[in-house]
């Protein structure tokens, strides 16, 4: 019966992928007009063209630009990308770009190769193949508890994998990747994971926080192949960039991003990691309206990236509270600390598909420096796994995942009934998820409660720590 009911679910997803590649290519929505596939097509073309030494050069951009654009496009695309300040000038040193190091070039590479309009597509497609691909792990590590089918309609179901699909984004591979390494830790392959996860040096910021997974289970081997993996990726742009040059430009582009990240009240509302959460109480929802980044600064004649916004900071127009800072750091840096001690306390032996995994995992990604709203999917994990424990789970923690759950959909339907507003309001998917790891945290932490909230002493399971 098990087997049917997944065959069926199969089928049904048929249309439904059909379905996403139909509506995020609609001429109406120009979802290939995008800031986020623009950027990406971009990168591959410098690779295609072999001109990735000119990497993060407003010049280069603009070249690169009119041979994927033209018209009325070309502009529009000029201007989202590349113009600052009152006077729509690019800045002063002609630094700017794409959030990716050079290193995502070689992933997008591919891109490049096509049209801006047929790279989207064909990115849409194949963040669909990583969505099956990932769903077809999912049983390996739940033992089966969780059929590949029924892994398969979370993650569509899970909140922003849609709108991420439509942007065109690579939040799918990010998940691939990250329950790729997961597989491999729980079938005893610490070396393998690492050499896997050395993969998100294309995202640095999750690389990163991904390091608590072997500091919590003392899996020193996985680090070893985290760095490996990452300076053979870094060693492999060199050829393409002939030095350094290119990547110093990235750092300088990451440095303004993170100031755009302290003031642009669009980039704070779509994000979702917990450094920028307390930022949302810089504005409430009525004062909303699109003053995002550079409309806000059209007060000033300056062209230069950091001056204006800092002009625009001391003129009080934008602020970026101290305590908003502290306390996102403090929040960050916190669920880090907490997550490891808590960790720590648990046996050597411990399964790598119950609870006690799923707070790692939450604890991980609750630690990553900045991640936009699509990257949520990577809790699709942790969410999975505590899933595949239902029968184990005792009834405070049923009611806990049983309510997140419902936030999860909700938010997940809420979008597809108003599409924009959904992704600018209270994200309270994120309030939902950071409830759990704290109930997951005040459970685990002490073994007399663990058996009362979470599940018994010694739960059933078929995967252990590869220590």
């Amino acid at each position: 019966m098990r087997t049917r009911l997944n065959l069926a679910l199969w089928f049904l997803l048929i249309p439904w992928f059909i379905y996403t590649v139909w509506f995020s290519t609609l001429e109406q929505h120009q979802n290939w007009l995008s800031t986020d596939a623009a950027f990406q097509w971009m990168l591959g073309h410098a690779y295609v063209k072999g001109e990735a030494t000119e990497l993060y050069l407003v010049p280069s951009g603009e070249r690169w630009l009119s041979k994927g654009y033209d018209g009325p496009d070309l502009e529009r695309m000029k201007q989202k990308l590349f113009r600052k300040g009152r006077e729509k000038q690019a800045v002063r040193d002609n630094i700017d770009g794409p959030l990716y190091p050079p290193t995502a070039g070689l992933v997008f590479a591919w891109l490049g190769s096509f049209s801006p309009r047929t790279a989207h597509m064909l990115a849409i497609i194949l963040q669909i193949v990583f969505t099956i691909l990932t769903a077809l792990l999912i049983p390996g590590i739940t033992g089966s508890r969780v059929r590949a089918a029924e892994a398969a309609w979370i993650l569509c179901l899970f909140p922003h994998h849609f709108p991420g699909m439509m942007l065109g984004q690579h939040h799918a591979f990010s998940l691939f990747i990250l329950v790729a390494g997961w597989w491999l830790l729980a079938h005893r392959r610490p070396w393998w994971a690492g050499l896997v996860w050395g993969i998100f040096i294309i995202k640095p910021v999750i690389l990163v926080a991904l390091l608590l997974v072997p500091m919590a289970l003392l899996q020193w081997r996985t680090v070893i192949g985290m760095l490996i993996t990452s300076i053979v990726l870094v060693m492999a742009t060199l050829p393409f960039t002939q030095g350094i040059e290119p990547w110093k430009r990235w750092v300088t582009v990451g440095q303004r991003a993170s100031l755009i990240y302290e003031l642009d009240r669009r980039w704070i509302w779509m994000s979702r990691d917990l450094a920028g959460l307390p930022r949302r109480a810089m504005w409430t929802a009525d004062e909303w309206t699109t003053q995002a980044s550079y409309t806000l600064r059209a007060d000033t004649q300056a062209a230069d990236f950091a001056a204006v916004y800092l002009e625009t900071t001391a003129a009080g127009r934008v602020q970026s509270p101290a305590w908003a800072t502290y306390t996102g750091w403090g929040l960050l840096l916190g669920v880090a600390l907490i997550t490891l001690l808590v960790m720590w306390k648990q046996d050597d032996d411990m399964p790598l598909d119950g609870a006690a995994a799923a707070f790692l995992l939450l604890g991980v990604c609750f630690s990553i420096f900045h991640f936009m709203h699509y990257d949520l999917i990577l809790m699709a994990l942790p969410v999975l796994l505590l899933v595949s424990q239902w029968q184990q789970l005792r009834r405070p923690l049923r009611v806990i995942l049983g309510f997140v759950l419902l936030v999860l959909l909700l938010a997940t339907l809420n979008f597809h009934r108003v599409p924009q507003s959904s992704l600018l309001t209270i994200p309270w998917e994120t309030f939902a998820l950071l409830g759990l790891w704290i109930f997951l945290a005040i459970g685990l932490a002490f073994p007399w409660l663990t058996a009362r909230l979470c599940y018994s002493a010694s739960p059933p399971a078929t995967l252990h720590s590869a220590g």
